[in-house]
């Protein structure tokens, strides 16, 4: 499932984002919890229209990783 490995692909940029900006996500995103819309949700089935899908792409659009 397409959403499936995009919040998989949220979670390994939300890490090393981290670790080379030095900067907390909360401090990246703006949010001081990216993942709480998401919380009761069977992630295995989350539609791309569903506020959980969309809120975790728009917070990964904001994610930069230096090259």
């Amino acid at each position: 499932m397409r959403a499936q490995a995009e919040l998989n692909e949220f979670v390994k940029v939300a890490v090393l984002a981290q670790g080379e900006s030095g900067n907390r996500l909360q401090d990246i995103t703006g949010s001081g919890c990216s993942e709480c819309i998401c919380r009761g949700w069977d992630i295995r089935n989350v539609s791309a229209s569903s506020a959980c899908y969309t809120q975790l792409i728009t917070d990964l659009s904001l994610l930069t990783i230096p090259c």
